[in-house]
């Protein structure tokens, strides 16, 4: 009885901890740098993304297979409320045309990994910050 209680309350406490650090408001600063992700794709390839994100507030962001580009994107970014809300101005694909607002939502950010659920991909992604 004492074991089942004491998991309760660990159960409690984490439920808490979560609630309070998605209340946390997120610096646009905190995300500012590069940051990359490494998926397998169906074929037994690697797709690297690479999302630069500019103090400026501009992102740029590329994406290749075995080192040769294959698609790219740019445009403006803001931060509201828990998301990441990107403003295209150009690409090389019809998934994001211009004039294309998207927004994931913000999972987590911190020094080194930033994990957002995407709204154009309906996954979970962790991307690892560029030292």
């Amino acid at each position: 009885m004492r074991s089942i209680l004491r998991g309760m309350l660990a159960c409690v406490a984490l439920g808490l901890q979560l609630s309070q650090a998605h209340g946390a408001e997120i610096s646009p600063a905190s995300l500012v740098g590069t940051w990359r992700l490494s998926e397998a794709t169906a074929e037994g390839g690697v797709f690297e993304t690479e999302v630069r994100l500019e103090q400026s507030m501009r992102f740029v962001v590329v994406g290749t297979i075995q080192g040769k580009q294959v698609v790219h994107w740019n445009g403006t970014w803001e931060v509201k409320d828990h998301q990441l809300i990107w403003h295209y101005d150009g690409g090389s694909s019809a998934i994001a045309p211009p004039a294309k607002t998207d927004i994931d939502n913000i999972i987590s950010v911190d020094a080194a990994k930033l994990v957002l659920d995407s709204r154009l991909s309906n996954k979970e992604h962790v991307y690892l910050r560029e030292r």
